[in-house]
């Protein structure tokens, strides 16, 4: 039986954090390793105290990382880990009893190098049963970093996740399928196995005041992916440009005459910033030669 640890990224998060921990802590098949990437400079008291109890108790490991970068936080799990996968999840999930020991069964039954599962939405409940439908392009769209396991050794010999997504990264994890897929992995998707994302209100990616990144950053890394793979994503492009447009000069907080001009000036340099990464991958982690 293959190992699998659960790794969490951490941002801002107190509440739901933990219980999204004990969440992972009651599965009926409990996972090998649980490892938690803390972004924060500190936490609210209740918050420190408890995860310094599961800490000393052995029930999770706690990574303290000096600056927010998800990636970095997902490189930094991949290298602390010692299971064959690593399933990776948001701090803002409920997780049935049911979701590792499943993860655990469909990792043996397919042994996928990348294998992602359904998330709901607020418990919207909708999602696609059976990956088997899908060519390699709409399954790599499937792959979310809210529920998604990665063969680790696999995953280091890629070099792991591309630290040149910034801030909340968004398309990192497709961008990590496709490389995958350029090396001949494979990489599935398995609708049944579900999540709730809470989408809690404030950290993550919605950190109160974008104190941690810049404006051109969300922007940035929708754009990139798009000059990384052009032939591969023309279908999803205009998803991209709207997507960088909603989180630049069309978000709410920018509808004002006085930060019209800045928010667009940053979109402009997201552009720039966007083709100068787009062919260059950097991690934290060591290419290794074989790979």
């Amino acid at each position: 039986m293959l190992t699998l640890a659960v790794g969490i990224p951490t941002l801002g998060r107190e509440e739901v954090l933990l219980e999204t921990l004990e969440c992972v802590l009651k599965q009926a098949d409990a996972a090998d390793e649980v490892i938690v990437a803390d972004q924060n400079s500190q936490h609210q008291p209740q918050t420190s105290a408890r995860l310094h109890e599961l800490a000393a108790a052995g029930h999770i490991t706690v990574l303290h990382l000096p600056n927010p970068s998800l990636t970095a936080a997902r490189n930094a799990i991949l290298r602390a880990s010692c299971c064959d996968y690593v399933l990776f999840i948001d701090d803002d999930v409920y997780l049935g009893p049911e979701f590792v020991g499943s993860y655990r069964k469909a990792l043996n039954d397919a042994r996928a190098h990348v294998l992602a599962g359904a998330i709901d939405e607020n418990g919207s409940g909708s999602s696609v049963e059976c990956h088997a439908l899908f060519n390699d392009e709409d399954v790599v769209d499937l792959v979310r970093g809210a529920n998604i396991a990665v063969e680790r050794n696999t995953a280091l010999g890629l070099g792991g996740f591309d630290e040149r997504f910034v801030g909340p990264a968004h398309g990192e994890e497709q961008d990590f399928a496709f490389r995958l897929l350029r090396c001949g992995k494979s990489v599935s998707y398995d609708g049944r196995l579900r999540l709730n994302h809470r989408r809690a209100p404030t950290g993550g990616c919605r950190v109160a005041g974008n104190v941690f990144w810049s404006d051109w950053q969300k922007p940035m890394n929708w754009l990139m992916f798009g000059f990384r793979y052009p032939a591969i994503t023309k279908k999803w492009w205009w998803r991209r440009i709207w997507a960088a447009l909603r989180c630049g000069p069309l978000l709410r907080e920018n509808f004002h005459l006085t930060r019209q001009p800045a928010a667009w000036g940053a979109l402009a340099y997201a552009v720039v910033q966007a083709w100068l990464r787009k062919n260059e991958i950097r991690s934290s982690i060591q290419r290794s030669p074989s790979a």
